[in-house]
C-alpha cells in the first residue's frame, strides 16, 4: 500500500501539481480565478457565473454559444500547457528522450483542466436545471457543445504539433547519431582528472538547482504507465535543443492567436463575429497566461525586475497623446477650443441672473404641463404632479423600473407619462427612463399606435449586453482601438463604449439609435410639456460635480439658490449644466445613447469618458453621487414649490428601488480583511444616500406644505439567497422574480396608495 500511495505521489501528473503551486503561482491564479467564478464564489453579486452558465449567441443560450465556449477553452488549455511547458520542461530531462516531449507534457498537465470541466459542468446542469428550467435532455447538447468546440481546437493544435514534432525527431536522432561518435571517439582522448572532476560536480549542482527529480512515472499518450527513462547518456545540450524547437513552435502559435484576435477586431460591429463573454474571457486570459509564460520564460530569475520596468515604462509613454486615447462622448466637438473647466467659470454659469431666466423658461413649461393635464383631473381640483426617481443597479435595475412603470401605466389608463413632470435616475434606471421616453415622444409625435405597456419593451429592455462589451475588450480594447466610426458629424474611436451603445440600439429594435437621436430633439416637446423632462446627471468623478445633461436650460440645478440670495465666498456650484457649459463644443449634438451609457458608466465594464474641456474632466455613473434621482427631483421641487403650491394638488414622487432599504441594524463578524477595508467601503454604500434622501424629502414636505407623498417600489427577490446580480445580463428565474416581485404585499399596497391618492380629495378651488 505504500509503495502505491508513494509511486502515485511521485508520479509526473501529481508532482506537476505540485510544482505548479510552488512555482507557477501566477499562472495558476487564473484557474483560481475561473474556478471561483463558475462556482459562484467570486462577482457572485455581479453575476460572474452567468458569463459561463449561461452563454449567449446570437441571443440565445443555445448549441453554439457552449460551442464557442468550448472552442475557446481549448484554446486557453493549449496555451496554458504552452506557458507551463516553456517555462519548466528544462526540469523534466526524461521529456527530451521521448517519441513527442509535448504530447505527453499535456496528458500529465491535464488534472487541473479536468477538474475544472467535471466542475463547470455540475455547475451548468445545476444552474439550467434551476435558473433556466431547461429539460435535462437539452443539456446534453450544450455539454456536447462544449465538448465538440475544445476537441476540435485541440484537434488543429495537435496536427500542427504533429507536423513540427517530425522535424524534432530527426533533430533528436541526429544529435544521437553525433553523440555516438563522439563516445566512441573519446575512448582515444585525454581529460585530466581534475577537469572531469569540476565538469561531473558542476553537472551535479547544476541538476540539483534545476531539475526536478522526484518524477518516477509518467502517462503515455495512451494513457499507460510507465517508468521515467535513465537520461544521462544524451548531453544536455541536446535535450535543451528539443525543447527549444517546441519553444519555437509555442511563439509562432502564441503569435497567430494574437493575429487572429487582431482580426476578429475588425469584425466586432457584426453579430456573427460576437463570441459569448465567457469565449471572449478565455480569449482575454489565454493572451495574459501566454505573454507571462513568455516573459517568465525568457527573463527566468529576473522577471520581478523586468515586470517592474515594463509598468514603469508603459506609465510614462501612456502620458503623451499618441500612445494614449480618451473615451469620448459622442455628438461633442473635440476639435473646437476646449471649455475652461475651473471654479470661475463654473460659478460664472451658474449666476443669479442665469437662474433667474431658466426658472423662467421652466416655468412656461409647468404651466404647460398645468393645461395638459386639465382633462384628466376632475372637475375643481388641481392636478397632481408625479416625479419619477429611477434607481441603477444594471439590467435588474431596468427590468424591474419597466415592470413597475408599465403596470401603474396600465392601471392608469396610459395617462401615467402625461402626469409627470420630470425623470431622473441612474444607470439602469435610466436606460428604461430613457426608452420609455422616447416611445413616448414618438407616440406623441409620429406613432401614436404605440401603447407603453406592451410586454415586448420589458423583454427588450431586458436582453444582454455583456457579450459585446466583452467581446470588444477581448479583440479590441487589450489593444490599441485603431478603428473609428462617424456619428453627430465626428469622428470617434471604436471600443466597448461604442458596443454599448450599438446593443442598445439592437435591443430597443433601433428606438434609441446612435444615428437618429439626439438630447436637443426633445427640445420643443418639453418646452411644450407634450413629454417629461428627461434629466441625465453622470458624475464627474475629477470633483465629484453632477453633469446635468438635459434638452432645457436648467442651471437651477446646479446651485444651492434662494430668494434672499444668500450666499458666502466658499459656497460651490456643485453642478454643470451640459447643455450651457459647452455649447461652442456641440452640446446640442450630443446623443441620447451616449448620455444614458455616461449615466450608466460601472467602472471597468464600460470606460469613464472624457469631455471637451480645459483640464480633460472624466464623467462616469450616477450612482456615484445619486444612485435615485433623489437629489435632483428635490431640487426641482424646492426651486419651483412657490408655483407648486399654488397650481398642483399633490406630489408624487415615484422612487422605484432595485434593491431594499437597509431598515435594521444587523450584527456582523468581520474578519481581518474586512476590518481593513471597512473604513473605505463604509462611503460607497447605498444607506448614505438614502439618508439624505429622506432628510431631503422631509425639507421638500415643509416648503410644499404637507402636498409630497413619496411612494417607494423595492425588488425583494423571493429567496434573499437568490436576488437577481447587478449584471448586464439576467437569467429567466431572475427575470421572471423581477416581474413577480411587484406582485408581494408592499409593492401592492404602493400600487393601491398611488390609485388612492390620484383619486384627489383636496378641497375644490374656491
Amino acid at each position: 500500500m505504500y509503495s502505491i500511495v508513494t509511486g502515485i505521489f511521485y508520479s509526473f501528473p501529481i508532482q506537476l501539481l505540485v510544482l505548479h503551486i510552488k512555482r507557477n503561482k501566477l499562472l495558476l491564479f487564473f484557474w483560481v480565478f475561473l474556478f471561483g467564478v463558475v462556482t459562484n464564489a467570486f462577482l457572485g453579486k455581479l453575476g460572474g457565473a452567468y458569463l459561463f452558465l449561461d452563454p449567449e449567441y446570437l441571443g440565445e443560450v443555445s448549441f453554439w454559444g457552449f460551442f464557442w465556449v468550448g472552442l475557446a477553452f481549448g484554446f486557453f488549455l493549449i496555451t496554458w500547457n504552452i506557458a507551463t511547458y516553456m517555462m519548466n520542461s528544462f526540469r523534466f530531462p526524461f521529456l527530451g528522450a521521448l517519441h513527442s516531449p509535448f504530447y505527453h507534457f499535456c496528458i500529465n498537465n491535464s488534472l487541473i483542466p479536468l477538474a475544472f470541466i467535471l466542475t463547470y459542468f455540475s455547475c451548468i446542469f445545476r444552474f439550467q436545471l434551476l435558473f433556466e428550467f431547461r429539460p435535462a435532455i437539452t443539456l446534453f447538447t450544450f455539454f456536447g457543445g462544449f465538448l465538440l468546440g475544445g476537441i476540435l481546437m485541440t484537434l488543429l493544435f495537435a496536427l500542427y504539433f504533429y507536423l513540427t514534432n517530425t522535424n524534432i525527431n530527426k533533430l533528436l536522432n541526429a544529435i544521437k547519431s553525433i553523440e555516438k561518435l563522439q563516445l566512441s571517439g573519446s575512448k582515444t582522448r585525454f581529460r585530466p582528472a581534475g577537469i572531469n572532476t569540476a565538469y561531473k560536480r558542476q553537472q551535479k549542482q547544476s541538476k540539483s538547482q534545476h531539475e526536478w527529480t522526484a518524477v518516477r512515472y509518467y502517462l503515455t499518450q495512451r494513457l499507460r504507465i510507465r517508468r521515467v527513462r535513465f537520461t544521462e547518456h544524451y548531453s544536455r545540450q541536446s535535450l535543451e535543443a528539443v525543447f527549444q524547437q517546441n519553444h519555437t513552435n509555442a511563439l509562432v502559435i502564441q503569435a497567430v492567436a494574437l493575429c487572429i484576435l487582431i482580426g476578429l477586431g475588425f469584425l466586432m460591429d457584426e453579430p456573427a463575429f460576437q463570441l459569448p463573454a465567457a469565449a471572449s474571457v478565455l480569449l482575454i486570459f489565454s493572451v495574459l497566461m501566454g505573454l507571462a509564460g513568455a516573459f517568465s520564460f525568457w527573463l527566468k530569475g529576473w522577471r520581478t525586475v523586468g515586470f517592474l520596468v515594463i509598468i514603469l515604462v508603459i506609465n510614462f509613454f501612456t502620458r503623451f497623446d499618441f500612445f494614449n486615447y480618451d473615451t469620448k462622448a459622442y455628438g461633442l466637438n473635440y476639435h473646437a477650443p476646449p471649455a475652461a473647466y475651473n471654479s470661475k467659470t463654473i460659478a460664472a454659469m451658474a449666476d443669479t441672473a442665469i437662474i433667474h431666466r431658466d426658472i423662467q423658461h421652466t416655468l412656461h413649461i409647468l404651466d404647460a404641463w398645468k393645461q395638459k393635464n386639465q382633462p384628466i383631473t376632475p372637475p375643481g381640483h388641481r392636478p397632481d404632479m408625479i416625479l419619477l426617481n429611477l434607481s441603477g443597479g444594471g439590467l435588474r435595475a431596468a427590468l424591474w423600473c419597466m415592470t413597475v412603470l408599465q403596470r401603474l401605466d396600465s392601471l392608469l389608463q396610459g395617462t401615467l407619462m402625461d402626469r409627470t413632470m420630470l425623470i431622473s435616475g441612474a444607470s439602469g434606471g435610466m436606460i428604461t427612463g430613457a426608452y420609455l421616453h422616447e416611445l413616448f415622444y414618438l407616440q406623441k409625435t409620429t406613432q401614436p399606435q404605440i401603447v407603453l405597456h406592451n410586454p415586448q419593451y420589458a423583454h427588450d429592455v431586458s436582453e444582454d449586453y455583456l457579450n459585446a462589451m466583452i467581446f470588444s475588450i477581448a479583440v479590441n480594447d487589450l489593444f490599441y482601438p485603431f478603428q473609428t466610426f462617424e456619428t453627430g458629424g465626428y469622428t470617434y474611436r471604436k471600443n466597448r463604449a461604442y458596443m454599448f451603445e450599438k446593443q442598445l440600439a439592437r435591443n430597443s429594435k433601433g428606438i434609441i439609435n446612435m444615428d437618429n437621436r439626439r438630447i436637443s430633439d426633445y427640445y420643443q416637446a418639453e418646452y411644450q410639456a407634450q413629454i417629461p423632462l428627461l434629466v441625465f446627471t453622470p458624475t464627474i468623478v475629477t470633483d465629484r460635480r453632477k453633469l446635468f445633461i438635459s434638452s432645457q436650460p436648467v442651471a437651477y440645478l446646479t446651485r444651492a439658490h434662494n430668494r434672499y440670495l444668500f450666499t458666502h465666498d466658499t459656497f460651490e456650484t456643485d453642478g454643470v449644466d451640459c447643455l450651457r457649459f459647452f455649447e461652442q463644443q456641440d452640446a446640442h449634438n450630443l446623443l441620447l445613447s451616449t448620455a444614458v451609457r455616461l449615466s450608466a458608466t460601472f467602472p471597468y465594464i464600460l470606460p469613464s469618458s472624457f469631455l471637451p474641456s480645459s483640464p480633460s474632466v472624466e464623467v462616469m455613473d450616477a450612482g456615484f453621487r445619486d444612485n435615485t434621482g433623489f437629489e435632483t427631483s428635490y431640487r426641482f421641487l424646492y426651486t419651483f414649490k412657490d408655483w407648486i403650491n399654488q397650481n398642483t394638488g399633490k406630489v408624487i414622487v415615484i422612487n422605484i428601488l432595485s434593491g431594499e432599504k437597509d431598515r435594521g441594524v444587523k450584527p456582523v463578524t468581520e474578519s481581518l480583511i474586512e476590518k481593513v477595508v471597512k473604513p473605505v467601503t463604509v462611503f460607497m454604500t447605498q444607506e448614505v444616500q438614502d439618508n439624505y434622501a429622506d432628510y431631503m424629502a422631509t425639507v421638500t414636505d415643509e416648503v410644499l406644505q404637507g402636498r409630497l407623498q413619496v411612494i417607494t417600489f423595492e425588488y425583494a427577490p423571493s429567496l434573499i439567497s437568490q436576488k437577481a446580480a447587478m449584471s448586464l445580463h439576467l437569467t429567466t428565474k431572475e427575470k421572471n422574480d423581477i416581474k413577480n416581485a411587484l406582485n408581494n404585499p408592499n409593492n401592492q399596497n404602493n400600487v393601491a396608495e398611488l390609485r388612492r391618492l390620484l383619486v384627489t380629495d383636496e378641497k375644490p378651488d374656491k
